[in-house]
């Protein structure tokens, strides 16, 4: 219950919006779908007020369809856990689940989940066309720092220039190489980098590149 009401921050609005909109409910018990009902026109207002960016208008934002869905998992798991054998939440369930996935039909949310995969879409085509500026931009850079004199450093040690660049370029090419999420990335220790295999068992990184760090 803790972990549902922590990731549901939403439930507590839609429970004082019901409460103002319908002064007989009293307790989360007495939250029916009705309730519900009339709290999704607020979310969607509400997402209208802070979304942010260019060319952000009047239509449906997915953010109020993410609020939605951490109010039906709330309430889902609330139900649920209530018909356990002496569970402390009964007192705290409604008699029926206030919110299902049918609920959230006809608001335009599925053309908005459409529209953000168009976005990201264009967006990932838009990167790749940039990519080999962006990888020479950084193996430019690497070299630069390499060739510099090691006491004109920018940090407060010698070579920090260097292997900073370093490690700008390699990142840069195990992510598009590799294919892994920047959360994967971020797991990895240094000799992980250093040691990982391309497809055709040849290192990622040469052993003159790995040079730089080892």
């Amino acid at each position: 219950m803790v972990v549902s009401v922590r990731r549901s921050p939403r439930c507590n609005i839609s429970w004082a919006i019901s409460c103002v909109s319908h002064p007989g409910v009293k307790r989360c018990s007495q939250i029916l779908p009705r309730h519900v009902r009339d709290y999704i026109p607020h979310a969607i207002r509400r997402a209208r007020e802070v979304q942010r960016g260019p060319g952000a208008g009047d239509e449906v934002r997915p953010t109020a369809h993410s609020w939605l869905v951490d109010l039906r998992v709330f309430f889902s798991d609330l139900c649920a856990w209530a018909t356990e054998p002496d569970s402390p939440f009964k007192r705290f369930a409604p008699r029926t689940i206030p919110v299902t996935r049918h609920t959230l039909l006809g608001y335009g949310f599925e053309k908005a989940r459409e529209r953000t995969r168009a976005r990201i879409t264009a967006t990932v085509l838009d990167l790749e066309r940039e990519m080999p500026k962006i990888r020479a931009f950084a193996l430019q850079h690497w070299k630069a720092a390499v060739a510099a004199p090691k006491l004109a450093t920018t940090r407060r040690y010698p070579w920090s220039d260097e292997v900073d660049t370093f490690w700008d370029w390699a990142l840069l090419e195990l992510l598009v190489q590799s294919g892994l999420r920047i959360e994967e990335a971020s797991e990895l220790t240094t000799f992980d980098i250093l040691k990982r295999k391309m497809p055709d068992s040849r290192n990622l990184l040469s052993p003159a590149h790995q040079a730089v760090e080892v």
